[in-house]
C-alpha cells in the first residue's frame, strides 16, 4: 500500500493481530494524507461492530463498517457503500476540479 494507491481496500480488523485494536494496516491508513485517503474506500470486517455502524466507521476511521455475518452478501452491502461515499463527496471533488486543485 505504500508504493500503489488502491480504488478500494476490504481488511479484517483482526488481520495480523490477536487484537483487534491494535491492526497495523488501519493505524496506516489513519495517517494517510486526506488528500489520498479521501481517494480510498476503506471498508472494515468485524464481528464488535454491526453493519453500516456510522459512528464506528467513524471512530475506526474507514468509509463502512460490514459485519462477518453479512458477508453472503458483501456485493450488495459494498456497493451501497460505495454508492453513498461516492454522493457524500460528490460537491467537494466537484468543486477541487473548479478551483484547479485536482
Amino acid at each position: 500500500m505504500r508504493f500503489h494507491v488502491f480504488d478500494m481496500i476490504v481488511v479484517n480488523e483482526k488481520f495480523d493481530t490477536p487484537d483487534p485494536d491494535h491492526n497495523n494496516v488501519l493505524r496506516y491508513l489513519a495517517t494517510l494524507n486526506m488528500a489520498v485517503r479521501r481517494n480510498i474506500f476503506v471498508a472494515l470486517i468485524s464481528d464488535r461492530f454491526r453493519t453500516n455502524d456510522n459512528m464506528a466507521a467513524f471512530h475506526k476511521s474507514v468509509n463502512m463498517v460490514i459485519d462477518v455475518s453479512h458477508m453472503d452478501d458483501i456485493e450488495k452491502v459494498l456497493k451501497h457503500g460505495i454508492t453513498e461515499n461516492d454522493i457524500f463527496y460528490r460537491v467537494y471533488k466537484e468543486s477541487l476540479v473548479k478551483t484547479g486543485r485536482a
